[in-house]
């Protein structure tokens, strides 16, 4: 009987002992491990499973399987997906910090893609070309260990290329010239022409982001003789004298036209009290220290302005941005006129000796302006079709007398000789 007793406690030693020594036997041998080496640019990044348990509880071990063998690790990721997740999620689950070992691997091996940049130097773009980025794709590495999961496996990282937001090919969309005008000042004396150079170089490379709102006079800066501008025939109350600055005036209507042209917003223009020589009535835009020309890039993108002044006097505007869908055109109309008087000086003084001497003798000194009433329009077109025709602007411009000079002395007749 003892006998038996005794023989049944080693039969007892021996069944516990086939249930937790082959499971001590694989903790200490790693059998269950799992070392997988990702590949990169002939680079290695290696994640073991062993070496990310120390902060996993036991009983998290259990639900990950963490001591399953590769087959019975995979038939437990199955599990997982079967139940809604996803293969990744599956996969990071069973492989305890695999996510973090990724996130340490993709700060070696990522970049972020780089958009185009665009500069605009003397009235011409330079574009910066695009680069695109790199990262892992976690879900094709994830399906592919998966695939060949194994204790010991070499996987060839799996990344996906990330294109930039903005190509040089949409910034070349955005910086197509949307207007060009011009206006010519070659009757312009050098004080004159001076003031149009000094103005215009502040346009020469202007750029406006969108919903950004420019002053011309604050851009310009104050014309005064400090700061190289001449004294110049300007129009003030509805007669030419003399003025610091003389001719920036043409500069801001040259722009205005530009930005009819263009479709951007003007939010302030005025006239002046004569119609001018160089643009149609209601599309002059008169700046003075009291009058400004201002206007917003209404675009939803950068626009674009240069200017410059050319050997044979003209003064050029483009503006540039986003290509417009359709073609602005401007229409001037009169809709009143009281020709000028003419006003006769006779030269007693002997001021225009050099041009009149004789009562007989003359020259328009003033060609004078018309009384105008006028309405600008920009219409809208889609090729040969009105889109639709706005009124932008109604004007009434003042008149002065076209003054013509005669010669004060009387002409003595000569007398033929007899013979």
């Amino acid at each position: 009987m003892k006998c038996n007793r005794n023989l049944m406690l080693l039969l007892a030693i021996i069944l516990i002992a086939s249930i937790f020594l082959p499971v001590t036997a694989h903790a200490e041998s790693y059998p269950w491990d799992c070392v997988i080496v990702l590949s990169c640019d002939k680079v290695d990044y290696t994640y073991r499973l062993r070496d990310n348990l120390a902060d996993i509880s036991d009983w998290s071990k259990q639900s990950r399987g963490v001591y399953l063998s590769c087959r019975l690790r995979k038939q437990k990721i199955k599990q997982l997906t079967d139940n809604g997740y996803s293969l990744s999620e599956a996969v990071c689950y069973c492989l305890p910090h695999f996510i973090d070992f990724l996130s340490i691997v993709a700060d070696k091996v990522e970049y972020h893609p780089t958009d185009a940049t665009v500069k605009f130097i003397n009235g011409a773009f330079k574009y910066t070309k695009e680069k695109t980025g790199r990262c892992i794709d976690t879900d094709e590495l994830c399906n592919q260990i998966y695939l060949e999961l194994s204790s010991d496996m070499r996987v060839a990282l799996t990344t996906r290329i990330l294109n930039p937001t903005i190509t040089v090919a949409i910034l070349k969309e955005r910086t197509v010239l949307r207007s060009s005008f011009s206006t010519s000042y070659s009757s312009s004396g050098s004080s004159r022409s001076s003031n149009i150079a000094l103005a215009t170089a502040n346009f020469a490379s202007l750029t406006i982001l969108p919903n950004q709102r420019v002053s011309f006079n604050q851009l310009v800066g104050e014309r005064t003789t400090q700061r190289g501008y001449s004294v110049g025939k300007i129009i003030v109350d509805g007669k030419y004298v003399d003025g610091v600055g003389g001719g920036v005036c043409q500069v801001s209507t040259t722009l205005y036209n530009a930005l009819l042209l263009a479709d951007i917003k003007v939010n302030s223009r005025s006239r002046h009290s004569l119609v001018s020589s160089y643009v149609d009535p209601g599309f002059d835009a008169m700046v003075s220290s009291i009058s400004d020309l201002v206007f917003t890039n209404n675009t939803q993108h950068n626009v674009y302005i240069s200017a410059q002044v050319t050997k044979d006097k003209m003064i050029v505007f483009n503006v540039y941005g986003a290509k417009l869908p359709y073609k602005v055109v401007r229409e001037s109309v009169i809709t009143a006129k009281t020709p000028c008087k003419q006003q006769n000086i006779i030269d007693t003084q002997g001021q225009y000796i050099n041009r009149v001497i004789y009562t007989d003798e003359s020259f328009v000194l003033s060609i004078g302006s018309d009384a105008i009433k006028s309405k600008a329009y920009l219409k809208y077109m889609d090729g040969d079709r009105l889109n639709k025709r706005v009124l932008i602007s109604q004007d009434s411009y003042m008149s002065t007398p076209r003054i013509v000079v005669w010669g004060a002395k009387q002409r003595v007749p000569t007398q033929t000789p007899i013979k």
